[in-house]
């Protein structure tokens, strides 16, 4: 599957949902849920490289999946602050990325305007993955707070 170098937004269904996250209201595709939302002016970039495998300081969505797990007690390595940026150790993000490869799935839309897209599927349906443009949720805020918390672990 070729995923294009071009603007879109991409949806993130998982298999396993994670830790504490509400997913009873959430669209379900596939045998998975949909649980995150994303914008990007590249695609292949963005999912390949950002989501799917890297590092959790380039994604919104593996610092909260770290978060999760790490809270659920399946990640055995906490997130910590460097020069204001959210790091994972190496061990850490390569657990991530297997978690990610068994659970994740991605379906994507090439679009030139996707954050209007993103904001007008945030407001219609239950992501609650996403904490930006989706205040409404009712997860939200505790999942901003589940992070603040895992960040300041031992």
């Amino acid at each position: 599957v070729v995923i294009p170098n071009e603007p879109g937004v991409c949806a993130f269904y998982f298999k396993e949902i994670p830790g504490i996250t509400p997913a009873d209201d959430c669209n379900e595709k596939f045998g998975r849920t949909l649980l995150f939302i994303s914008k990007t002016a590249n695609l292949r970039g963005r999912i390949k490289s950002q989501h799917l495998k890297g590092k959790v300081e380039q994604s919104v969505l593996r610092v909260g999946l770290a978060a999760l797990l790490y809270q659920e007690g399946k990640l055995h390595h906490s997130i910590y602050r460097k020069d204001g940026k959210e790091i994972l150790h190496s061990d850490g993000e390569a657990w991530l990325d297997s978690w990610m490869d068994e659970n994740a799935f991605v379906c994507w839309q090439p679009n030139n305007a996707p954050n209007a897209i993103k904001v007008e599927i945030l407001a219609d349906w239950s992501v609650p993955l996403n904490t930006k443009d989706n205040k409404h949720h009712p997860f939200s805020k505790h999942l901003k707070r589940i992070k603040a918390d895992v960040r300041n672990s031992p």
